[in-house]
C-alpha cells in the first residue's frame, strides 16, 4: 500500500554495476515504478559508457538532479569505479543514500544471484558503515521493498544528518576520488 510520503520524493538516482545487474535493476525499476512514477531518473547510460569524462559528467549532471542515490548492490557492485563515485558524490551533495541488495532477484534466466559486499567504506571511509543496506527476504523481496521503501528511505536522511560533520572532518582525502 503507498501512502503521502510519495509526493516528498522527487527523484531518485539508481547506481549499481550495469553488466552483471541490469536485468535486476529492470525488475527493481517495475516495483518502484508502481508508487514512485517518474520519479526514477532514467538511465540512457548507452551514450555514453565508453567515454570516461562523459561518464562522469553525465553521472554529474544525473545527481545533481536527485534528492535519494540508491545503491542496488549485486555480487560485484563494492568493486565498480563508477559505483564509488556516484556514491562518493552522492554523500557530498548531501543526498539521501541506502543500499538495497538484489542478489535475491531473479535475472533475465530467473537464477538469484550471491550476495556482494558492502559499497559504502570503500567510496566515504567509515562513515560508510552507517549508510543503512537491506537485505530484502528470498521468499519475495519485491512486496518487501514495495511495503517498506518509503521508511528505508526516511531513514537514509537521518543517518546522513548523524554522520556527515563526522565524515567531512575525519576524512577529507576521499572528496579527492577521481
Amino acid at each position: 500500500m503507498y501512502d503521502i510520503t510519495y509526493q516528498m520524493v522527487k527523484n531518485i538516482f539508481l547506481s549499481f554495476h550495469y553488466t552483471e545487474d541490469s536485468s535486476r535493476v529492470k525488475r527493481f525499476r517495475s516495483i518502484m515504478e508502481r508508487g514512485y512514477v517518474n520519479k526514477i531518473r532514467p538511465n540512457d547510460w548507452e551514450s555514453v559508457k565508453n567515454d570516461p569524462s562523459s561518464i562522469k559528467k553525465w553521472i554529474d549532471n544525473q545527481l545533481e538532479k536527485a534528492d535519494y542515490t540508491i545503491v542496488l548492490i549485486g555480487s560485484q557492485t563494492a568493486t565498480r569505479d563508477w559505483v564509488k563515485y556516484e556514491i562518493m558524490r552522492s554523500w557530498e551533495l548531501g543526498l539521501g543514500l541506502i543500499g538495497i541488495n538484489v542478489h535475491n532477484f531473479k535475472d533475465e534466466k530467473g537464477i538469484v544471484g550471491s550476495k556482494g559486499e558492502e559499497p559504502f567504506t570503500p567510496a566515504i571511509g567509515r562513515a560508510g558503515k552507517l549508510v543503512p543496506t537491506y537485505n530484502p527476504m528470498p521468499s519475495n523481496p519485491y512486496r518487501e521493498i514495495s511495503s517498506n521503501i518509503d521508511t528505508w528511505l526516511q531513514k537514509s536522511l537521518t543517518t546522513k544528518q548523524i554522520c556527515r560533520d563526522d565524515y567531512m572532518m575525519q576524512e577529507p582525502h576521499i572528496r579527492n576520488f577521481g
